[in-house]
């Protein structure tokens, strides 16, 4: 398949990963229209590249699929969407990779939004203008809010 050899190893841009897991309708026939879980995280290159490559191996397994689909990014041509389905259709698990070039968040910022930006391991927005990064360093958990149209730390 074409995503064998898939390599991603540019560190200059933030790769946000959002993960919803949907269940079946009684019927089978359709998915519900709301997420039971929704997982926030930030990805490092390798991550991305390494779930990037498992489409393939993921895709008729067992008798589920497993597809990506590719949108222009400002990292490029890349895959920021897959969608899996269990065998039983009972599942299904859509992944969507956002992309943030790191000069964007670190031109103005200060030490400590540096580390938070270079350690970030989840986030979260609110009203699609401020992006919350968290981190957990050492037990503690720091995080960091970003506003994304006025592009400016704010806490």
């Amino acid at each position: 398949m074409k995503w064998y050899n898939f390599k991603f190893d540019n560190d200059k841009y933030l790769i946000l990963c959002t993960i919803e897991r949907y269940n079946s309708t009684d019927s089978k026939k359709s998915w519900k229209r709301k997420p039971y879980e929704v997982e926030k995280l930030v990805y490092s290159p390798k991550e991305y590249t390494n779930y990037i490559t498992s489409i393939p191996f993921w895709n008729g397994f067992c008798g589920g699929t497993c597809r990506g689909y590719e949108n222009t990014t400002v990292a490029g041509y890349l895959p920021t969407r897959v969608v899996t389905v269990s065998p039983y259709r009972d599942t299904k698990i859509i992944t969507t990779f956002r992309f943030i070039p790191k000069w964007h968040l670190l031109n103005n910022a200060g030490w400590r939004e540096t580390e938070i930006v270079n350690k970030a391991t989840t986030f979260d927005y609110d009203n699609n203008k401020y992006l919350n990064l968290y981190t957990d360093d050492t037990g503690v958990t720091s995080s960091g809010t970003f506003d994304t149209v006025c592009r400016v730390w704010r806490g």
